[in-house]
């Protein structure tokens, strides 16, 4: 079975073989022509030595900015590792000491001192109180003392030229009743059966029998304890 082709193209001639192969040549030697009429028109212009001699001061000045830029990192490197050591010298001393007492316990340092010294202070105002009462016992003792030294012993003698102050008995009853002790007489009026403490610190008084309780040694500690008490 054979088949017929269109009319056009079984009339149209086919491309001559050379033709073709003029145009390709004619197309890929275009490029190189064109560079050769550029390096025709610039070649005069061109100095091969002034060419390589700028090429060659080019690189001179590229070396030694490099050059110049290595020895400002170096510079600067220097610098950091510098700042670097003193900035950890500056950590260092500004961590608190290990002997140090840490921010809680010198918190609690400064409560106890605190209290320590409120403390000091009641017990100073105690002590000062305590001097006071001392003070006002120590003027009394001195007005006792004034009032015994104008007593004139022997000055009223009787008919028989003895006198009662002679005995001596009653500048220690005197002494001892102006000093906070009192006899309490007996029944018969003639012993004194209890004694009273007054205690002028305490305002109280106490009352102590005279017997053979107790020993008279356990008496004379019994009524002092009692007559210095608050002192």
């Amino acid at each position: 079975m054979s088949v017929s082709l269109p009319i056009h193209q079984q009339h149209r001639p086919s491309a001559s073989p050379d033709r073709s192969t003029r145009s390709e040549q004619e197309f890929s030697d275009e490029p190189w022509k064109s560079l050769a009429k550029i390096i025709r028109d610039v070649g005069p212009t061109l100095s091969p030595d002034e060419e390589l001699g700028s090429l060659a001061a080019a690189e001179a000045a590229v070396i030694a900015k490099d050059t110049e830029r290595n020895a400002v990192v170096d510079k600067t490197r220097d610098e950091l590792r510098q700042l670097t050591r003193q900035l950890a010298q500056a950590s260092a001393a500004a961590q608190r000491p290990s002997s140090h007492p840490t921010a809680m316990e010198h918190e609690e340092q400064v409560r106890q001192l605190e209290q320590k010294q409120y403390s000091v202070g009641k017990q100073l105002n105690e002590e000062q109180s305590a001097v006071s009462k001392k003070e006002v016992e120590l003027g009394k003792l001195k007005l006792e003392k004034q009032e015994v030294e104008k007593i004139n012993i022997g000055e009223d003698d009787d008919e028989d030229g003895q006198s009662d102050w002679m005995d001596g008995k009653i500048i220690r009853l005197k002494i001892l009743s102006e000093s906070g002790f009192s006899l309490v007489p007996s029944k018969d009026n003639k012993t004194a059966s209890k004694i009273l403490i007054r205690n002028d610190l305490k305002d109280d008084i106490h009352t102590v029998p005279i017997d053979n309780s107790r020993s008279k040694t356990n008496t004379a500690n019994l009524i002092w304890s009692l007559a210095s008490e608050g002192i």
